[in-house]
């Protein structure tokens, strides 16, 4: 606990109400994290299906 002698009740509070809420930044951040690399693997597909179109010809829908 980094809860110290000269805190006053205000800021002990706080910093216990700080040390709580970090597991659950941190488990939102990692979701985030997942999101985001999820985002970049369909552009990256997106990315391939638009070089095979241009590669063979294809109009389609891109």
């Amino acid at each position: 606990m980094l809860i110290q002698a000269g805190m006053t009740q205000n800021q002990q509070q706080l910093l216990l109400m700080m040390q709580n809420a970090y597991p659950e930044v941190q488990k939102q951040a990692t979701e985030l994290t997942n999101i985001i690399e999820l985002l970049k693997e369909k552009i990256r597909f997106i990315a391939e299906l638009k070089q095979r179109k241009s590669l063979s010809g294809a109009h389609g829908f891109f």
